[in-house]
């Protein structure tokens, strides 16, 4: 059986962001039950935009001179009814590139008028590529294909670790209630 219920919270202001409400509920366990692991339900409801980044390998092998690209999926992953949680703030992203590893090009999907274009770091450092991506509403995603190269020196054996992470250019209002997907990391090894 189904029960459908509407909460409110109480008062005027509005709702800070970065906040985390649980809604937990649970049925009487009965000593016949013969799956009381599933007597629980708890609901997290996140206030604020909910920003993510995710980065998996989507072609090639850690082989010493190859190239290997990574897809990068970022946005706001609150749902997209609730509008109220759209970012303030333009998005960052960073992908930090581990010593061997340089980059060759990045493309963006969904981009105007054409499906793939070219994405070009903005001011690349070392190994630190950056993008600005905008202010995401709730429900918004993209991804980038990112190329790099693997340097002829790297030996086998090493593990070479990309990390990936999402930031507001207003960080004091874009308070995300669920930071632990704020970054993603891939490793690989020679």
């Amino acid at each position: 059986v189904g029960i459908n219920f509407n909460v409110v919270i109480p008062g005027d202001e509005p709702v800070p962001f970065g906040q985390v409400f649980t809604n937990t509920a649970t049925i009487t366990e009965d000593p016949e039950d013969s799956n009381p692991e599933d007597n629980t339900a708890i609901y997290l409801l996140g206030s604020g935009p909910d920003m993510f980044v995710e980065k998996t390998l989507q072609q090639g092998k850690f082989i010493p001179g190859e190239e290997v690209t990574f897809l990068l999926r970022f946005g706001n992953a609150q749902p997209g009814h609730a509008q109220w949680w759209n970012m303030t703030g333009n998005g960052i992203v960073t992908d930090t590139l581990p010593d061997g590893m340089s980059y060759v090009s990045a493309v963006l999907h969904w981009c105007g008028e054409t499906e793939w274009c070219d994405f070009t770091p903005e001011d690349p450092i070392d190994q630190t590529l950056s993008w600005t991506i905008g202010a995401y509403n709730a429900g918004a995603w993209n991804e980038v294909l990112l190329t790099v190269l693997i340097s002829d020196d790297v030996q086998d054996g090493d593990e070479l670790v990309n990390l990936l992470e999402i930031v507001s250019t207003e960080p004091t209002q874009d308070l995300d209630p669920f930071p632990d997907n704020n970054s993603s990391s891939y490793t690989g090894k020679v």
